[in-house]
Parts: structure tokens; sequence; C-alpha cells
């Protein structure tokens, strides 16, 4: 007999699976009841007529649109049972799951405007209680941003805190590294694919050292996703929202990195950027971000004070 907690993540396993349903719908469904079981189980309990006539309701009073074809697709048993099975097998093999209303959903995460409705991960969650940065840039970064990225985690993971990024080639990857190069030093990974899917597949090292070191490979996506390019933007939300400071390193001015600092500003989180030269073409991200008045980086002491502010802030909320 399963707990309350693994119906919750069972039933958002199933709603976020359903073609169609993106997070305006299921937004609106999980306001309209107590819990999401309620919705898993809904047809048996009052049957489909009432049942339907129940979503319909539901989209209409939030404005929301949709069509015969999504509301059959809630009423799908073929889907369900197979959406079904396929959650049995995660829940038996080494991948974990944890869905917006369970208890160690990342509190951080849980507060901002989209948070996913499920993770999928291996390893271990970022601790609730503890410090994290979020350090991002370019792919095609310079050896000087590869090595400041790599320091700065680093020097940071010293001090307790928790690195996390998006596991991309460049300064992503060289944080991960510079964290996983100290003692206890913990790192979170967000993918813009499935977590079975090592991306980019030479970081393989990389994604094994992460989990045995105490931190964690994360995606919303179900793990056999296949990366797509829509995808990355969307995990940089994830990455911020793990986060207390964002850190871009090395960024141009139309870098992905830029769309997680904007992420950032809008969850309320504090961003700092390491500053370049003006001819430097990966350096004009990061001077723009300052002009616009994100935090300019130019010791470990500003970082850290960064950190005791958020502290400081929280603390007054």
């Amino acid at each position: 007999m399963m707990d309350e907690e693994n119906k919750r993540i069972r039933a958002w396993f199933w709603l976020t699976n359903l073609p169609g349903y993106g997070y305006k719908k299921l937004a609106a469904l999980r306001a309209a009841v107590d819990d999401v079981w309620e919705l898993y189980e809904i047809e048996e309990s009052v049957g489909q007529e009432k049942a339907e006539e129940f979503l319909r309701q539901v989209f209409s009073l939030s404005d929301i649109k949709y069509s015969d074809a999504e509301i059959g697709a809630f009423f799908d048993r073929s889907l369900k049972r197979r959406l079904d099975k396929e959650f049995e097998g995660l829940a038996a093999s080494d991948i974990n799951m944890v869905c917006i209303d369970s208890s160690d959903y990342p509190e951080k995460l849980r507060d901002i405007f989209d948070a996913p409705y499920i993770l999928y991960y291996r390893g271990r969650l970022p601790e609730q209680n503890h410090k994290t940065v979020a350090i991002v840039g370019a792919r095609a970064c310079s050896e000087y941003g590869r090595s400041m990225a790599k320091d700065i985690a680093a020097q940071l993971a010293r001090y307790g805190v928790q690195i996390v990024s998006g596991f991309a080639r460049g300064i992503d990857t060289a944080s991960h590294n510079g964290c996983l190069g100290v003692d206890g030093g913990r790192t979170f990974a967000v993918f813009g694919s499935g977590i079975n899917h090592c991306y980019p597949p030479e970081n393989r090292f990389t994604y094994d050292e992460i989990i045995q070191k105490g931190g964690g490979i994360i995606s919303e996506y179900r793990p056999d996703t296949k990366p797509l390019s829509g995808f990355f933007p969307m995990r940089n939300r994830i990455i911020s929202g793990l986060s207390d400071v964002v850190i871009v390193v090395e960024a141009g001015v139309k870098s992905g990195s830029l769309i997680t600092a904007d992420h950032s500003l809008e969850q309320g989180r504090t961003v700092m950027a390491l500053p370049g030269r003006v001819t430097d073409v990966l350096s004009m991200g990061c001077n723009r971000l300052i002009r616009q008045g994100a935090a300019v980086i130019t010791c470990m002491d500003d970082i850290l004070f960064c950190l005791l502010y958020t502290s400081d802030a929280a603390d007054d909320r």
C-alpha cells in the first residue's frame, strides 16, 4: 500500500506527462483540490461525466483554453496504465523522484513562480539549510574564464557553500570540477534533458563523481528524455531557483547565461558578474549586467558579503 507521499508523486508523474497539460492547466487543477491524489482517482470517485464537468469548469473559470482531445487524455486509461508502469519501474531504480508537495522538495525552488511540479534526480538534492551559489557562463569560454570559474567554485566549497550549474561545456563544467576538487565539496547539475542522458558525453566522469561525492544530477524531464535546444533555457530557472546567489563568469550579449540572470532577478536572487575587458566579446554580457546593477566581483570577499547579505535579508522576511 502506498503512503501519502508516494501517492502524490505518482499523481504528479501522471499529470505532468499528460499531452497538452502545461504549467497553467496544472496550476489551475492543483488550486482546485486539497490533494493532487484527488485528481488521480477522480474518475473512480465521481464517474467520468462529473469528473469531465469538473475539469471543464476549472479551466473555464481560470480562462484557460482546452480541447476535447486534452480532456480525453485525462481519462485515457491505457495511457494511465502505461505511465503507472513506467512510474513503478522508476521507483524500483536508482532514480529518485520528488514532487512540489513533498516535504523534501527544495524550499528555495518551491517559492518561484513556475516551480517544476516534479524533479527526477540521482544522488541528492541540495541541503535546505546550506548556502547555494549558481555559477554559469559561456560554453566557448576563455582559459581565464575557465580558471576563474574553477577557482571561485573551489573557494566557495571550502566555506561549505553548495555549487549549482548546468553541466554544459565551458564555465559550467569548470565550476562543477572546481567544487569536486575540494574535500567535502558538493555540486549539483541541472540537466536540459533526462538524467539518463549524460550530455555532453565527455563529462561522464564528472557525472559519476558528482553523485559519488554527495551531490546530485537533477532534471524536471523524464529520465529518458533526449536533450533538445528548447529545454536548456527552461532549466535555467531551476538553476537560479535552487540558489541564493547567481554568478555569471563569462557571457556574450546573447548568452543563455543572461537568461539565468533574468530568472534570478525575477526570483529575487542576487546576481553577480565577473568584469572583463570592454573589447572582449565574452565579457560583454557580464559588463552589461554590471551596468544594469549586478554586483561586481573583484575578490572572494565580494561573494561572501553577498551571501551574508542574502542570509540577513531572508531572516528579515
